[in-house]
């Protein structure tokens, strides 16, 4: 059984398809979607090899994965993070006042 991977499919490094990715990332953008098309470089051409993290300069590769990007926006995480730390507040003070209380059954 082969191993499954993250990314869409492969071209070939070239001018041409670069720009074919950059244009449905543009087209995407001005239908407002949150998708984006990211490329990671692939395969590397003779003489070189991947560097740290599984990298490779663009000038140093066959042909680049095609992957999909987005689901979310910078607001909904800046929203979420905001969600997300009302609540840590919220449950801390609440925490706070059982604490309180509990000083207060157990000393008198």
């Amino acid at each position: 059984m082969s191993a499954k991977h993250n990314h869409l499919f492969h071209l070939e490094n070239t001018q041409e398809n670069r720009d074919l990715i950059k244009a449905f990332n543009k087209n995407m953008k001005a239908h407002n979607s949150k998708w984006k098309f990211r490329i990671k470089y692939r395969k590397p051409k003779e003489g070189h090899k991947y560097g740290w993290g599984g990298s490779l300069k663009r000038e140093n590769a066959n042909e680049f994965a095609v992957y999909l990007n987005g689901g979310y926006n910078d607001e909904d995480i800046i929203n979420s993070r905001s969600r997300t730390w009302d609540a840590h507040c919220k449950v801390r003070k609440l925490t706070e006042k059982v604490n309180k209380i509990k000083e207060l059954l157990y000393y008198e």
